[in-house]
């Protein structure tokens, strides 16, 4: 029974990384019930709800993001058109993050996911609970660096997957600098995209 119990933990994991979320959430939603597995190694109440949070924020993410994606999606201090048009995954995540809290006081992670998430919907900083609110001023920097706004779609680079990585380089000798990217998707493909001089790109 223990093994099973570490096992179903990993395999929520790993359906939480490769984008099955709803799987994910139905595979550790049993940890929920009283005294589920607590005799077998189970995680601690406050953990499976943690982990839970992540998973309704990264519906959100994708809800927002990805499918309503625009030039100032997911950027901190997230605002204007960056705040979610659907509020379930956050809702969602608030909920199990409260209840994190409640639990385990000292989880600064949790407090940080919790004062994120309210800034996704627009309600940060005046929905937080005072006990805790990460003060606005910890978002702002000590000068004014601008605004970075996500100019890729426009040029043409977007596709959407997993974390992975990119380089730049003349790759065709043309004295332009094209783009690579890679993902860690199992079905993914490395992808280049060249560039057409104009500010814009192409994927070849």
């Amino acid at each position: 029974p223990r093994q099973q119990v570490m096992l179903t933990s990993n395999l929520a994991d790993e359906l939480l990384k490769s984008g099955h979320i709803d799987e994910a959430i139905r595979t550790v939603e049993p940890f929920l019930f009283p005294g589920a597995g607590a005799a077998v190694g189970a995680p601690p109440l406050h953990e499976t709800r943690d982990f839970l949070a992540v998973c309704y924020m990264r519906r959100g993410t994708l809800e927002n993001c990805i499918n309503r994606h625009n030039a100032s999606s997911c950027l901190l201090p997230i605002r204007r058109e960056g705040v979610y048009q659907v509020e379930r995954g956050p809702r969602a995540a608030i909920r199990e993050l409260l209840a994190v809290l409640a639990e385990a006081p000292d989880n600064l992670g949790a407090r940080w996911l919790l004062n994120i998430i309210h800034m996704t919907i627009g309600r940060y900083p005046q929905e937080v609970p005072e006990r805790w609110l990460i003060p606005p001023n910890a978002f702002e920097a000590e000068y004014d660096v601008g605004r970075f706004r996500n100019v890729a779609p426009p040029a043409g680079l977007i596709n959407p997957a997993l974390a992975g990585g990119g380089l730049m380089e003349d790759f065709d000798g043309d004295d332009l600098l094209d783009i690579m990217t890679s993902s860690m998707g199992l079905t993914d493909q490395m992808r280049f995209y060249h560039n057409n001089g104009d500010g814009t790109f192409i994927e070849r």
